[in-house]
């Protein structure tokens, strides 16, 4: 640590206030994870879907390069697709849930 400050603080222990605050936070966490993988599962979905398909959605036009979906979701480059991907827009027929194959990817449509 280059700043004198920094690394005073740094060596410093937490009050506790702020112990009791990061427990909190830590706490409300992972009971946030907890309940959006259960329900994540009832979809058939894993957090590391959700994360693409979220990624997808925020994008414009809800498509990515491989490189800026990997650098959205923070992915080893190694395991990102080759090609762009975009979410692929439901059918009129079919309900607005996703599903995944029972291996691979989540369901997506890579562009040329």
């Amino acid at each position: 640590m280059t700043d004198s400050g920094t690394a005073q603080r740094t060596a410093e222990r937490l009050t506790d206030r702020e112990l009791a605050v990061w427990r909190s936070l830590q706490d409300t966490t992972t009971e946030l994870r907890r309940r959006l993988s259960a329900e994540l599962q009832q979809v058939e979905l894993s957090p590391g879907d959700y994360a693409v398909l979220l990624a997808l959605t925020e994008a414009s036009d809800r498509t990515l390069r491989s490189s800026e979906l990997a650098d959205a979701i923070d992915w080893e480059r190694s395991r990102a697709p080759t090609a762009p991907v975009t979410t692929a827009a439901p059918s009129s027929s079919s309900p607005r849930t996703a599903s995944r194959p029972s291996a691979g990817p989540p369901d997506h449509t890579c562009v040329p």
